[in-house]
């Protein structure tokens, strides 16, 4: 966006008719367009930059004639951070809004995909900009820019959002048909004896990296990070429950690359967080990566 300040957004139709909202429309709008900004905030800045999430807050500024548009902008009330400039920051975050309306004008919500390869990107960008869509209803709604309609915000169907974020949200709920258990098996030459078949309990293959690395960053840590390792429809994945991550590949690679990933994010992105901005299970995680560390 041209002005990085200011979030213009014409509500149009029976709605937005007589040059006025209804309060609690116009609540809802500004509270899934606020959860979109503080989402864009979280995960498309630089995770090597200190971010304070309240400078993302929105204020309302304007409430032009002509039609329905409030205008939003970033609180005035700044806090500072270190080895960040918070107006870059806020306009790269309006940068990615305006990404988003282009996306929304276009219809092509399947983009999401290429946009956010990332598993954990992808789910809380699309379903923040998909619940910021459903809140304007059936009404004809314009993000406006220079005092000018610039983006036409189209429709995002449910189904649309479900088979975007599908592969994310139920590859760990499916399970296979049949039941795999593991074996203690002794080889001899062509002849396999079955030794010992464990209880389901113990139905996983272990991942426990004491080294991860990803891009130019090595984490050693304190002992193995123990993680479950299986293979459903063909993908490797490896799951952390305690610290969130689920990774899918297909290869055993591509997937410890993507559980490197995840793991580098979380640690970077709690790290730069102060604990007043988490909950008390994010703390414990924070506390816990800081721990095993070294």
């Amino acid at each position: 966006m041209s002005s990085p300040e200011k979030f213009e957004i014409e509500v149009g139709g029976e709605i937005g008719k007589n040059n006025t909202l209804p309060v609690d429309y116009l609540v809802e709008l500004a509270k899934k367009l606020q959860a979109l900004i503080l989402e864009i905030a979280s995960y498309d800045l630089p995770t090597d930059q200190s971010i304070v999430l309240e400078n993302f807050k929105l204020e309302l500024k304007t409430f032009k004639k002509g039609s329905a548009i409030p205008g939003f902008i970033f609180t005035p009330r700044v806090q500072e951070v270190v080895v960040s400039d918070v107006k870059t920051q806020r306009a790269k975050v309006a940068s990615v809004f305006d990404s988003l309306m282009n996306i929304s004008s276009t219809g092509n919500y399947q983009s999401l995909k290429e946009a956010y390869p990332e598993p954990l990107k992808r789910t809380k960008i699309t379903t923040a900009l998909y619940n910021f869509i459903e809140s304007t209803g059936t009404s004809p709604v314009n993000i406006f820019q220079n005092g000018k309609p610039k983006y036409k915000l189209k429709a995002f169907k449910k189904e649309v959002k479900d088979s975007i974020i599908t592969d994310i949200i139920t590859e760990k709920a499916k399970k296979p048909d049949k039941l795999i258990q593991l074996a203690r098996v002794e080889i001899q030459g062509n002849k396999h004896k079955l030794l010992d078949l464990f209880d389901k309990k113990y139905n996983a293959v272990e991942f426990a990296p004491e080294i991860i690395i990803h891009q130019d960053t090595l984490y050693q840590l304190r002992f193995p990070l123990r993680s479950a390792m299986d293979i459903i429809d063909g993908n490797v994945i490896i799951e952390n429950e305690m610290l969130g991550i689920y990774a899918c590949g297909e290869t055993p690679d591509l997937a410890e690359a993507m559980f490197n990933e995840e793991f580098d994010y979380i640690y970077r992105r709690y790290y730069d967080l102060p604990n007043k901005k988490l909950t008390k299970d994010v703390i414990a995680i924070k506390n816990f990566l800081n721990h095993i560390v070294i």
